[in-house]
């Protein structure tokens, strides 16, 4: 992360109605964090099968 963003960002973030930050910049709990690897998708095969099974 961009230690010049990050020091411009991290002194008051943005809270939504329930209080947690819009945007979670804490390091820790970015490592932990949950992501969707799309390495291993192929679009246009993904979307042949969909026709095939939608437009039957």
């Amino acid at each position: 992360m961009n230690k010049t963003t990050l020091a411009k960002v991290s002194s008051d973030p943005v809270r939504g109605k329930d209080g947690n930050p819009a945007l979670i910049l804490d390091a820790g709990e970015l490592a932990n964090a949950y992501y969707v690897d799309y390495s291993h998708y192929d679009a246009k095969t993904w979307n042949e099968e969909f026709n095939r099974i939608f437009f039957q």
